[in-house]
């Protein structure tokens, strides 16, 4: 997210050279979709294709010389983690086995979600102030491509969330700027005003209900403080050592993606 933003920052202002040199340090380094975000960018800007080629080299393989070097030597085998990451989640389409959803679940669920009543206002900027609409376009097309991998999670396009509020941040800008000129503008500012309320509000409500939606981790600390409690001394809170013979515990995929991790484990595991 941070190499996204200023990538970003890069582009509204004109520096087309750092925007190519974040981008790629981004896709290089973490998620190699990215592509699909700022490519689009790229065709949009019409730059001269000796330039753009000359900054993505550069800066692509600066960073695959770090990630291959550093990430090899933790993992104790020659490897570029994001390499492995696209063929599994994209070529060979093997992350359908952590679960699916439609086809349009980012557009009718993830996205409205995220944006909230701010995204009512992306027609209305589109329509008033054409340096938006590359922005919204570019956001759209590449949910739109993201989409066509059956298996989705809101953090994969997490990235546009901001992307998408600009446009939205200027229409409110505009009609604040405008709110001493008619009673008309006064509306508006307060319908805006409502608005931020409204999202964090929401926002508040949302947030609350996601402390409380860790099932997984609510399961593991009920095994460790209910059903185990009795391998424990009084007193303590970590158990002596029990052998892995005395007790298997498997960790399903439901219970992993929500909240069960290694941190909540008090027996030793050897």
């Amino acid at each position: 997210m941070a190499l996204v933003m200023q990538a970003a920052a890069q582009l509204f202002q004109g520096r087309y050279g750092g925007f190519i040199a974040w981008s790629g340090a981004a896709i290089v380094l973490f998620r190699s979709e990215l592509a699909m975000l700022c490519g689009p960018a790229l065709i949009y800007l019409r730059l001269r294709f000796g330039d753009a080629a000359k900054v993505a080299a550069t800066t692509g393989l600066a960073c695959l010389a770090a990630t291959v070097a550093i990430d090899s030597l933790f993992w104790g085998r020659p490897v570029w983690p994001e390499l492995e990451v696209f063929l599994f989640n994209t070529v060979q389409n093997r992350s359908s086995q952590w679960g699916t959803q439609p086809f349009l679940w980012y557009f009718y669920s993830a996205l409205p979600r995220c944006l909230l009543l701010s995204g009512l206002f992306l027609p209305l900027a589109a329509y008033l102030n054409r340096r938006t609409r590359p922005i919204i376009a570019g956001c759209l097309v590449f949910v739109l491509l993201y989409s066509c991998l059956p298996h989705k999670e809101l953090r994969f396009v997490l990235y546009i969330v901001p992307l998408l509020n600009t446009p939205t941040a200027w229409l409110c800008a505009a009609i604040f700027s405008n709110g001493r000129k008619s009673f008309a503008w006064r509306c508006l500012g307060w319908l805006v005003a409502a608005h931020l309320a409204a999202n964090l509000a929401a926002t508040g409500l949302m947030a609350w209900a996601a402390a409380w939606n860790y099932p997984g981790g609510q399961a593991m600390w009920d095994l460790h403080f209910t059903h185990l409690r009795h391998l424990c001394p009084r007193g303590t809170t970590r158990s002596p050592r029990v052998s892995s013979s005395s007790c298997h515990i498997h960790i399903g995929n439901l219970a992993a993606q929500t909240g069960a991790i290694r941190f909540l484990e008090l027996l030793d595991s050897s």
